[in-house]
């Protein structure tokens, strides 16, 4: 369009820097970037242009403006004119120039080349909206294969941990037993388990590892793994737990723990031996009496070497009832925000006593879900029940 100009640039201003940055260059005999392909452009018309949004002619006396020239090129005449949004904000500039001194730029020159400006510069921003929408279809692509991806490890690792789950009661003369736990994801991260001990007793776990997802989830997989490996030693709750928290201790580095209640049933006996790991359980005598098994020392995995003994026991009688919950179903809340709470459960339990380990387990988990009204469970809930005959 500009037969007479021997060279001309493009320079647009990147993102959040407002330095602007030369894009394209074109000049007569060469096709390259070469130290010689920059040509006068004056820093001061250019700063002129991209300040007052408005293009700039000189002819002729452009020469003492040339003082701020990258390269002293002689020249006869330049257009330099602004590239602008539409936010009416300049964004670059178009420059050509000419050392042809019988063909130097006229003012219809610089109208023609406004002209250009504004198609360019809306082609530019077109341009530049496609670049993103492409980039950001590119990271929405990619953000959707990498949730499908932890989708589908979720979903085995659900399946895996189900599998570990107690898949019916125990029997054992003179008990009745019942366990269930509710999730909150696809994952869990608390955990009931049943001991056998070679001797016949019988152990119970329910534990809480601190925190949701994955992370917990696996947590409770080696410590299950770890207690049922302990177990086939006949080893004493006490040292069990000992040796689990080493496992634990040396094995956990992101800080996590586990609140663990473990008893010990002996059968013959009728005795009930307990250690509260920061974790506490309900006895709902026949009489009607709730008390509670307090804890008896820190959740396992925060202090190295520590000693859970001396175990407790009690005796049980045929109608004691006993509830090993997670704080999930003390924590489960009302419209209202309120808790369930400690004594609505004990409450529960002494109401319950008479029904049948499942029925009791049962009533309490319809209980805590009316009482939320449907509110989302923001914790995994778990129970275990034992009922004396």
């Amino acid at each position: 369009m500009f037969t007479q100009s021997r060279r001309g640039h493009i320079w647009l201003v990147e993102k959040d820097d407002p330095t602007p940055v030369l894009r394209a260059i074109k000049q007569l005999g060469s096709q390259t970037i070469l130290s010689d392909s920059f040509g006068p452009v004056s820093l001061n018309i250019m700063d002129e242009v991209m300040s007052s949004t408005t293009g700039v002619l000189r002819v002729e006396e452009i020469d003492p403006a040339m003082q701020g020239a990258i390269f002293d090129i002689p020249v006869r005449s330049l257009i330099c004119v602004p590239l602008i949004d539409s936010a009416k904000k300049c964004f670059g500039i178009i420059y050509i120039d000419t050392d042809e001194s019988d063909q130097r730029f006229m003012q219809e020159d610089l109208e023609i080349l406004l002209g250009v400006s504004a198609v360019a510069a809306q082609a530019i921003m077109f341009a530049r909206e496609h670049e993103a929408s492409v980039s950001r279809a590119v990271e929405l692509a990619t953000e959707k294969e990498r949730l499908r991806i932890v989708e589908c490890q979720l979903k085995e690792a659900a399946s895996i941990q189900k599998l570990l789950y107690p898949t019916k009661s125990p029997e054992i003369a003179g008990f009745e037993i019942a366990g269930r736990t509710i999730p909150t994801d696809r994952t869990c991260g608390d955990y009931f388990d049943f001991l056998s001990f070679a001797d016949g007793s019988l152990g119970l776990v329910v534990g809480d590892v601190s925190g949701h997802g994955l992370g917990p989830a696996l947590h409770m997989v080696a410590l299950r793994t770890c207690l049922h490996t302990l177990c086939r030693d006949n080893l004493p709750i006490d040292v069990l737990l000992r040796r689990a928290n080493d496992v634990l201790w040396e094995s956990t580095e992101d800080g996590r723990f586990v609140t663990l209640f473990i008893g010990h049933i002996e059968p013959h006996r009728r005795a009930f031996s307990y250690v509260g790991a920061g974790h506490d359980a309900l006895v709902a005598l026949d009489d009607g009496e709730v008390l509670r098994l307090e804890p008896v020392g820190v959740p396992l995995g925060l202090i190295e070497d520590f000693d859970w003994s001396p175990v407790t026991e009690i005796k049980l009688s045929p109608g004691d009832v006993i509830l090993i919950a997670t704080d999930g179903i003390q924590e489960r809340s009302s419209p209202s925000k309120a808790l369930y709470g400690q004594f609505r459960l004990a409450d529960a339990l002494k109401r319950y006593r008479r029904l049948s380990a499942k029925e009791l387990l049962e009533s309490i988990y319809r209980e805590v879900a009316e009482w939320a009204a449907g509110q989302p469970i923001s914790d995994d809930m778990t129970a275990v029940v034992v009922k004396v005959h």
